[in-house]
């Protein structure tokens, strides 16, 4: 067995090696936290992907830092058959100064090429003033970014357990507080810092503190529960969910911080705007359409995204504004949540598709929204902008229009050409009957007939043609509203029939059966159409609510997916039935 598996081993590395060695090559640096303190130290990692065999990679821009290098490793993955290799530096930044530094790039060569890192920002700030007391080798500290802040406004609460020793099995209470919530910020990360002149570990989880109610808040300590190790650790770092050290046993402890007093301002009334739906934090709204220029009757898809931070939640669905001329159909909004070391962040993306009937320049007016501003604490308001849309005529259908009842009263006769002679034969002079008798009279007889039945076919043909050439537009109307409906239920039969398709067919169905020459067929249309024609108002109903749904497919993206035909295919004969 073992000798099997090494088999296999060698074969699948044989098999993997061209692929890492042909994989490209890149350099990233990875920092577990981009903010720190002057006592505190900062891990970093430069990850080169697409290969396990590299140079030492060479640091530039850490002038600031002192940095100790730790170990490395390899990795290799095969995901969904594709084969990825990389190799992984630690090391650990210690600041020598407060400021904000741009450090990078990182470079490393492989084989003789040499690949480069983007570059990284990191803030260092003085380190708070420790009270001088003696807190011993573990406690639980808990500050706030911010102790006076604005409703809707987030503030960053934060948690750092200072230990000595070896723990496990923690465990962490967050405070209970009426009208604040506390989202956590991501996974905690650890550290070495320096408190009152003593080196310790550190385990720090962040949180975006929100309040929704004015008032001043005591936010009572927070919890933390865990296991005192005996003895050493195995290492100073990774106790967090550690399966090794779940397994130990040793003293339970109690940690608490120290309670916070938070001011919750309510918002300002002067400079409210009308539309100001409780956003508070920092935003930016951008809008695009495309195509920027269409056919009547086509449609431009508008997309609006507003971004930022603060309270995501609270971004409002804009509302188009009133446009004449234009069928707008609303996409459903798409809200996405992020979050940094600075707190919660986040985008809402807001789409319509808009239809044309009138070419020409047609503007859209801007699409705006008002947000109290954290940063200068007064009301602001952005928008779009005009945009602008390019309409060019389309191909438009020529149907001429017939009421019921008329008929054609006069139809052009048949001109008659004037007989022109061309020639005569010059027979020959018979004296006696028996020479009309000879065989080659009998041969003749079926020629003859052959040549007096084709003037008669020839004159009945243009007969027919004339007649049928002569035909009344409203015969032919009528013949195709016989047709319309047999065509639509064909359409509906086919096993791949779409949202968009349907809306053409139904277009084209209403034309013919109703004599109509429709560009485009909305669902208030299609009902009063069929108001006019005395259908049932159930009928129309249930037709003008199935237009709407395949209105709403066709103009957000999703017009070519299949759909069933059972409900426009039984509408379509209740229509037939109730039509006049």
């Amino acid at each position: 067995m073992r000798r099997t598996a090494l088999i296999y081993t060698v074969l699948a590395s044989l098999i993997m090696l061209p692929c890492l060695v042909l994989a490209d090559v890149s350099v990233s640096i990875v920092l577990d936290r981009t903010e720190a303190t002057l006592l505190d130290t900062i891990g970093m990692t430069v990850k080169v992907s697409g290969t396990q065999s590299s140079d030492q990679p060479i640091l530039s821009g850490f002038k600031d830092f002192e940095i100790r290098q730790g170990g490395t490793s390899s990795r290799v993955e095969m995901i969904n058959g594709k084969v990825s290799s990389s190799k992984e530096f630690s090391y650990t930044l210690m600041p020598e100064k407060a400021g904000t530094f741009v450090v990078g790039p990182v470079k490393v060569k492989v084989n003789g090429k040499t690949a480069t890192s983007s570059t990284k920002t990191i803030t260092i700030t003085e380190p708070s003033k420790s009270k001088g007391l003696d807190r011993g080798i573990l406690f639980l500290e808990a500050t706030v970014s911010s102790n006076e802040i604005y409703v809707e406004e987030q503030a960053i609460y934060t948690l750092k357990l200072y230990r000595r020793e070896s723990i496990s099995n923690i465990s962490l209470s967050l405070p209970e507080a009426d009208n604040i919530t506390f989202k956590q910020l991501g996974n905690h990360f650890e550290y070495q810092s320096v408190y009152n002149g003593q080196n310790f570990n550190v385990l720090e989880i962040r949180y975006a503190l929100i309040p929704s109610q004015k008032g001043v808040y005591g936010i009572r300590p927070a919890r933390m529960t865990f296991t005192l190790i005996n003895g050493n650790s195995r290492s100073p770092f990774g106790f967090f969910d550690d399966p090794f050290f779940s397994r130990k046993t040793g003293q339970q402890k109690t940690l608490a911080s120290e309670p916070i007093e938070l001011t919750v301002l309510p918002l300002p009334e002067q400079g409210r705007p009308p539309d100001f739906s409780g956003l508070v934090g920092t935003f930016v709204i951008e809008g695009v359409i495309e195509p920027t220029e269409v056919k009547k009757g086509d449609s431009a898809t508008l997309t609006v995204v507003l971004k930022g931070r603060g309270n995501i939640e609270r971004i409002p669905d804009l509302k188009f504004p009133e446009m004449t001329d234009v069928k707008i159909y609303a996409d459903q909004p798409v809200l996405s949540e992020a979050y940094d070391s600075k707190g919660l962040t986040g985008s809402k993306i807001m789409k319509w598709a808009i239809v044309p009937e009138k070419d020409g320049l047609c503007l859209v007016p801007s699409l705006s929204l008002s947000y109290f501003d954290t940063t200068d604490r007064t009301y602001r308001t952005t928008g779009t902008g005009d945009i602008s849309l390019f309409v060019i005529p389309g191909e438009a259908e020529k149907i001429e229009l017939f009421t019921v009842g008329t008929t054609n009263q006069t139809q052009p006769g048949i001109v008659k050409k004037e007989v022109q002679e061309l020639g005569y034969d010059i027979l020959p002079v018979h004296t006696s009957m028996k020479n009309l008798t000879g065989s080659g009279f009998h041969t003749m007889r079926p020629l003859l007939w052959i040549i007096l039945a084709v003037p008669i076919l020839i004159y009945g043909v243009a007969i027919y043609g004339v007649r049928f050439s002569n035909r009344s537009e409203q015969e032919i109307c009528v013949a195709k509203a016989k047709r319309a409906a047999k065509a639509l239920i064909k359409q509906c039969s086919q096993e791949k029939a779409c949202a968009s398709r349907m809306l053409t067919c139904l277009k084209d169905y209403y034309n013919d059966r109703f004599r109509l020459s429709l560009g485009a067929l909305t669902a208030t249309e299609a009902a009063e159409i069929l108001l006019e024609n005395g259908v049932s108002s159930e009928t129309i109903k249930q037709l003008k609510q199935l237009v709407q749904n395949f209105e709403n497919a066709a103009y957000t993206g999703r017009g070519d997916d299949v759909i069933s035909t059972e409900t426009l295919l039984a509408l379509i004969k209740k229509i037939e039935k109730e039509a006049r």
